[in-house]
């Protein structure tokens, strides 16, 4: 650990730079999403087909404004508040994750459109299944890989070399979260509105593919995100018993030749791993009117197509596999014109 000071740089430019870092691993996470996506048009031999039937223009860019105004407004969507934030308990998140479940629910009792009916689940995974499944643990095995080897002492001074570790697990950890989206079945707008569309009214087109991969993700993910503060808290325990208590924020201790970890705390284990902490929606925070319209909002768009940011992503690497192989522009088009509104929305939202 290095001071501001000692690296002849001041704390704002500091910022600025673990902000450039950020966005640049977000960058390649998105990329990673897509390609994800890519493989598994790949791996099925563009048979993953994606059900478009009845979707309008006009309904395809209300459903990606709502969207992107929505998530603007309350700070995140299914993926930041329903996975992160529900998953490390933050009241916010649970709130905006009820409200825009709410939403989205009411918006499918009206706009049920042609959805199947439900005849029950394959428990036993296909060989296609089978592939996605290995593939994605050889993804994360790569990813947990790289930040072992970059543990070790010769290599933590190297910061070129860490800089590219932190761009290629943001790489990696896009692809094996796009391939496990695909794997469960979220991708699909139809299963996504036939959950919301619940059991009590309509229990023929129930289908509970989304609660499934809720109840798979966030325990696990809260189970993670608890064992990884008590690993900080340990470090920071251990660090202060062998160097003295800064006298005031300008002597503050810094992580910074060392950019897997954040600069905002000086404990070499830092909560998200990879990003900033405030990437993740605080646990506390006021309950305010944004947080609400949006969550209307966003749940609004969420109910109205079935599809969040995430997912269309992934969908856009599959479909993007059909137009090279069979000329499929139509569905590429789509989750296109999605992603435009959804980017459109949130540009219109002030900060």
């Amino acid at each position: 650990t290095v001071s501001p000071q000692s690296l002849n740089s001041s704390p704002t430019t500091t910022k600025v730079l673990a902000q450039s870092r950020n966005r640049l691993g977000d960058a390649f996470a998105l990329l990673g999403l897509g390609i994800g996506g890519w493989f598994i048009g790949r791996s099925s031999s563009g048979s993953a087909t994606l059900a478009l039937s009845g979707h309008t223009l006009v309904g395809t860019v209300a459903a990606g404004l709502l969207s992107g105004i929505g998530s603007k407004l309350a700070g995140g969507c299914t993926s930041g508040h329903m996975l992160s934030g529900v998953s490390r308990l933050s009241r916010r998140s649970i709130v905006a994750t009820g409200i825009l479940g709410l939403s989205s629910s009411l918006v499918v009792q009206f706009n049920q459109g042609s959805l199947p009916v439900v005849v029950g689940h394959a428990w036993v995974l296909n060989r296609f299944e089978k592939y996605l499944a290995t593939s994605i643990l050889i993804v994360l095995s790569g990813s947990v890989a790289l930040l072992k080897v970059s543990q070790i002492r010769p290599l933590r001074n190297n910061t070129r070399y860490l800089s590219a570790v932190y761009v290629l697990v943001h790489f990696l950890s896009g692809i094996g979260f796009g391939i496990s989206l695909g794997l469960s079945g979220v991708v699909s707008a139809t299963r996504v509105q036939g959950f919301l569309v619940t059991p009590f009214r309509h229990p023929e087109l129930f289908d509970s593919t989304l609660g499934f991969f809720g109840l798979g993700a966030i325990p696990l993910a809260s189970g993670l995100y608890h064992l990884a503060v008590k690993l900080r808290n340990e470090s920071q325990r251990a660090e202060k018993t062998t160097q003295a208590t800064p006298a005031n924020d300008n002597q503050a201790v810094y992580n910074e030749t060392d950019p897997l970890f954040t600069s905002d705390s000086s404990s070499s284990c830092s909560v998200p791993y990879l990003a900033s902490k405030d990437t993740w929606p605080a646990r506390g925070g006021e309950i305010d009117r944004r947080l609400i319209l949006g969550s209307i909002l966003f749940g609004a768009g969420w109910g109205l197509r079935g599809i969040c940011p995430g997912p269309a992503v992934v969908n856009l690497g599959t479909s993007l596999y059909g137009v090279f192989t069979s000329g499929r522009l139509l569905d590429s088009s789509y989750w296109t014109v999605w992603l435009l509104a959804f980017l459109a929305g949130g540009k219109i939202v002030p900060k």
